[in-house]
């Protein structure tokens, strides 16, 4: 399934391009990053002086989810609205309530420009953000143990994931057994061939190095295209890009040879083949093309779509793999939801009720205590049979953090950041393969608050 957030002609796509990681290529990702977990707990213990009691820390995959955002000062993993109000917010891992909430943020909206606050854009940063919460904790309960402020933490987790990253920490458990990380897909190949057919040129722009985008992609394509390498299959491939500098920054292009790894410096005009570097100038330069003739599909919304989106104008999707589960969700909870919507209709009128006869009493001296206080009463009962209702909904989804797109009756930060930025998202890159490359994308029309 495909969703259209703006209306999008494939018949107009020439060029489509595709990430890797998490694209072009699905990974097993608890296993993934439960790797990322381990590296950054040893990094902490080895470059950043941790106590070795962190090793005693377990992963739970499920501790966060995409779009949360941490609080780097106070050592908070936040749920925000798409207005920036802070819905759900934990301190480490222990759960802030209603009143503990309005203590520290007030009514006020947190600006997710500041440097004090990360966002989880990406299913890499779930270990990250995991690991965040469990040693602000850990940080609590061992007062005794010298460990860094909460500020602190956040930066060293974030050099110790880089470093496990570039130092292949990660990347040579990968390579050293795809078979536990990687998932194949046939019917990736099989749709991309289809458009093929119809002249639609497919590259690769990938932060990924050569050595690393050499192995995964004989792994999870060459098995499905008769003998020809994967670098035949595209007609361009991209490495170490470095997005999202890739989109409005240029780096040196090199040309690689795929024999034995070698690079030469590239100057020409772009020509079929895998290069490392470059930018998205330089392509619609070379191919001489309208950005709107270009379709780009990654993952992370910051690195593969919003700036691309702001800075070249290219038609953008994004991949959200939490998707297919949450319309699962979505629709196990649809007898709940309807519950909660009827005892609010009931809710509202009682409210309204209220109101009226509390006009009465002040405005016309009409004095109805006794009936203010039994419509208030009537209020207070529907709440104690909606509360559980809502909870018992609550739980069809991350028992800590709910669905990934809403927080209560407003949309997530994530999702108004998809909004804003893909122009179509889905599930996983199958779902776009499976339609027709002359498809036609509409959107639906959207009801503003003043609309019926």
């Amino acid at each position: 399934m495909i969703f259209c957030n703006r209306t999008l002609n494939l018949k107009k796509i020439s060029h489509i391009g595709l990430d890797m990681d998490h694209t072009l290529v699905r990974y097993h990702v608890d296993r993934f990053e439960q790797l990322a977990y381990d590296s950054m707990k040893e990094k902490l213990i080895r470059n950043f002086n941790y106590p070795e009691e962190i090793k005693k820390l377990k992963f739970d995959f499920n501790k966060a989810i995409r779009g949360l955002v941490i609080d780097k000062n106070h050592g908070n993993l936040l749920k925000v609205s798409r207005f920036g109000s802070v819905r759900e917010a934990y301190h480490g891992l222990k759960r802030m309530n209603f009143k503990q909430q309005k203590e520290i943020f007030g009514a006020r909206y947190i600006d997710l420009r500041s440097d004090t606050y990360d966002i989880i854009d990406t299913t890499f940063s779930i270990s990250h953000a995991c690991l965040y919460a469990q040693l602000v904790d850990f940080k609590n309960h061992n007062t005794k143990l010298e460990l860094p402020d909460f500020a602190d933490i956040a930066e060293h987790l974030h050099k110790a994931l880089d470093l496990s990253h570039r130092d292949g920490s990660i990347k040579n458990h990968v390579i050293k057994d795809p078979e536990k990380y990687v998932k194949r897909s046939e019917g990736v190949v099989r749709g991309l061939e289809k458009f093929k057919k119809y002249d639609k040129t497919i590259f690769v722009a990938t932060n990924s190095d050569y050595q690393y985008t050499n192995h995964i992609l004989q792994y999870a394509i060459d098995p499905y295209i008769d003998g020809h390498p994967w670098q035949d299959f595209f007609d361009y491939t991209f490495t170490l890009t470095m997005k999202p500098r890739f989109f409005y920054s240029s780096l040196p292009l090199l040309k690689v040879d795929t024999v034995d790894g070698s690079m030469k410096n590239w100057d020409k005009k772009i020509e079929k083949g895998v290069y490392q570097g470059g930018s998205a100038q330089l392509l619609t330069d070379s191919w001489d093309i309208l950005s709107d003739n270009l379709l780009y599909i990654g993952d992370h919304i910051y690195g593969d779509i919003l700036r691309l989106k702001k800075d070249c104008g290219w038609r953008t999707g994004l991949i959200l793999e939490e998707l297919g589960e949450e319309v699962k969700q979505n629709k196990a909870a649809e007898a709940l939801t309807h519950q909660i919507k009827e005892f609010m209709v009931k809710k509202v009128q009682l409210e309204e009720e209220l109101n009226d006869l509390v006009a009465q009493r002040l405005e016309r001296n009409n004095p109805s205590k006794e009936k203010e206080e039994e419509v208030h009463k009537k209020i207070l009962e529907l709440d104690e049979k909606l509360i559980p209702i809502i909870k018992k909904r609550a739980e069809v989804y991350n028992s800590d953090w709910g669905p990934i797109m809403r927080v209560g009756v407003e949309e997530s930060y994530l999702a108004h950041q998809v909004e804003g930025y893909s122009d179509i998202y889905m599930a996983k890159l199958e779902d776009f393969l499976e339609a027709s490359p002359r498809h036609y994308f509409r959107s639906f029309i959207r009801n503003s608050a003043h609309d019926e």
